[in-house]
């Protein structure tokens, strides 16, 4: 079963690479699924070198720094970060900057171009997460593009100004269509009853995060329906992730049941699982970044035996 953590080659996979590579190689293609910007391929080779060399030459990175340590420092950035670099020294740089066209390279933007017109067409106001603050980088960017209002919330916002961002939403007054949200920053705590639609823009492992951030709407004093839509590109390891965020929350839902007929939330857990294969090998309790490498290293074992 691709991306099941009894998948054939898991353990030779997991032990070959390491938990290390396997989550460098996992990341850079989820990256790809996401949005193409978040990883290097419209910067050549030879514009990063230029980059570089006028990096250095006007002392972007401070006087000090030669050539070779500026590039050491920038050959690992993304589309996106050179991007945000060029931006930010126009007078230097400016020939660098990317196009706003490139933000439509990404399907996931396509659809929610399309999704976002039609929630502002009937009125409906939007909680839009995602667990990358380089995604939510681009969110800003096609927000502007696309002249939608909108308020950001992640893990550097201040305690005093997240509750001045909340009330600011929530207040239909104020004109806001979008709430951008960080998964785990923006996904306790938070009343968010002004919204009316969820987009998770990429999922979780964990289902439970995914319904944490979902429950921002669920809250006291909403008064309307709330849907809740989930972006996954197909063929991809984000297909992968969200089928095993779906078994994980079958399981959980036959645990629940198992345990409220008296049938045992083990023989329950045996039905949901489904034929050995699929089944997590019995190896007592792991951390979670264990459980996550083994997932990563199923999925990585079936994309190289062609499934």
């Amino acid at each position: 079963a691709a991306g099941g953590q009894g998948a054939p080659g898991t353990d030779r996979v997991v032990a070959k690479l390491g938990s290390q590579r396997i989550n460098n190689l996992f990341t850079h293609l989820r990256k790809i699924a996401l949005h193409p910007l978040l990883v290097r391929h419209r910067y050549t080779d030879a514009m990063l070198e230029d980059i570089v060399r006028l990096a250095t030459r006007h002392g972007l990175f401070g006087g000090q720094c030669t050539v070779e340590r500026v590039g050491k420092e920038m050959n690992g950035w993304s589309d996106l970060q050179l991007h945000n670099f060029a931006e930010s020294y126009r007078g230097v740089l400016g020939r660098y900057i990317l196009d706003s066209d490139c933000l439509m390279i990404s399907g996931k933007l396509k659809e929610l171009s399309r999704l976002l017109a039609q929630l502002k067409a009937k009125g409906s106001r939007v909680l839009l997460f995602s667990q990358w603050t380089q995604m939510l980088d681009i969110m800003e960017w096609f927000m502007r593009q696309q002249g939608h209002t909108y308020v950001r919330l992640d893990g550097s916002t201040q305690v005093e100004e997240r509750l001045s961002l909340v009330d600011r939403f929530n207040d239909p007054a104020n004109g806001v269509f979008v709430f951008l949200l960080s998964t785990r920053a923006g996904g306790q705590g938070l009343n968010l009853t002004g919204a009316d639609t969820v987009v998770l823009h990429d999922v979780d492992f964990n289902p439970q995060v995914d319904r944490q951030a979902e429950d921002r709407c669920h809250r006291l004093g909403q008064t309307r329906p709330v849907t809740v839509y989930r972006m996954v590109t197909l063929g991809s390891v984000d297909q992968n992730i969200y089928d095993i965020a779906q078994r994980k929350l079958k399981l959980d839902a036959a645990i629940m049941e198992g345990m409220a007929m008296g049938t045992g939330a083990g023989d329950a857990a045996d039905d949901a699982a489904g034929d050995a294969a699929d089944k997590p090998k019995k190896r007592g309790p792991k951390k979670k970044g264990a459980d996550d490498t083994q997932h990563m290293g199923a999925i990585l074992a079936a994309l190289l035996a062609g499934k």
